[in-house]
């Protein structure tokens, strides 16, 4: 069976409250292989993340989305699914997504 694949999902700290950028947000964590078969499901997913962090745009590490091992979009802080080319590669070399 096919599914959508996020290796990480993760967050950093946001320099503008005085958190370090490169550790995640205090008290929060970082979650690896979510598969599921619905892309809907991954967005509510992304939101429950987000709102239980209480993640800002600052925050939020733009999670990369696979299908059968294949790129195929990612997700941004709205929970927004866009299928295009990754626009953060500084951020994936960073986070290893």
């Amino acid at each position: 069976m096919t599914h959508f694949v996020i290796k990480k999902l993760t967050n950093c700290g946001n320099i503008d409250f005085g958190q370090n950028p490169y550790e995640v947000k205090f008290g929060t964590s970082t979650l690896v292989n979510i598969k599921h078969k619905k892309l809907s499901k991954l967005k509510k997913l992304i939101n429950v993340y987000i709102d239980e962090h209480d993640l800002g745009g600052g925050n939020f590490i733009p999670p990369k989305v696979y299908k059968d091992k294949k790129y195929v979009g990612y997700f941004s802080y709205n929970a927004r699914f866009w299928r295009e080319k990754y626009p953060y590669p500084h951020l994936e070399k960073e986070y290893k997504l």
